[in-house]
């Protein structure tokens, strides 16, 4: 699963960047002691919005665009968005150094994470009921053969994080999870999950 990331990244340039944008945490700034830069106002994580060139509350209604790379002055450090350091980390997660791992061929995981990235057609959509919804037709899912492992939860979040590159997480063709009524077909959520004052959605009983 690393080294599928550093090729949808690194070699392919294949990942979802509005989806990052608009419902991960990829564009938080996170400072040099690696927290998030937050607004002194509001206690909110900072975000760099590319377009006006300043650092604003994550949930500003004036953000023209979020900034997913780059390094940027603010409250007295330099900040990068969460996705570049996640960027860099994954650099060193080659297909070489997973081959040497799982004996999978080089050639085959960067074929399959190709395949993989190009059938999530990023960027196209598809008509339910007169509304439009991303449309990937596409994912990555692991039931006992992956999750009855001791520490498991590191490769099921592995995964998910393949999932949240592509923008497959419930939009139609993608990882619907659980109680799909409530979560919705595409992003934004027609009726958002509850989150807490990161922007993040809560735990739920």
């Amino acid at each position: 699963f690393l080294a599928m990331m550093y090729v949808l990244i690194h070699e392919a340039h294949i990942y979802d960047a509005e989806f990052l944008k608009k419902v991960t945490n990829a564009p938080y700034l996170v400072g040099p002691d690696r927290h998030l830069v937050r607004d002194p106002a509001t206690g909110k994580p900072l975000v760099w919005d590319a377009v006006d060139g300043q650092a604003k509350p994550y949930d500003n209604t004036t953000i023209k665009d979020f900034a997913l790379e780059g390094t940027y002055e603010v409250e007295g450090g330099a900040a990068r968005p969460a996705f570049d350091l996640f960027k860099e980390h994954v650099r060193q997660y080659t297909p070489e150094w997973a081959a040497g791992i799982t004996t999978i061929p080089t050639e085959r995981i960067r074929r399959i994470t190709r395949e993989l990235g190009e059938a999530a057609r990023i960027g196209s959509t598809i008509v339910i009921g007169g509304k439009e919804y991303p449309y990937r037709p596409a994912c990555v899912v692991g039931y006992r053969g992956l999750n009855n492992h001791t520490n498991s939860w590191t490769s099921v979040m592995a995964q998910e994080t393949i999932n949240l590159l592509l923008g497959t997480t419930r939009v139609p063709g993608g990882l619907q999870g659980m109680n799909v009524p409530q979560q919705g077909l595409g992003w934004p959520q027609p009726t958002p999950l509850p989150a807490g004052p990161d922007g993040m959605v809560l735990p739920q009983v």
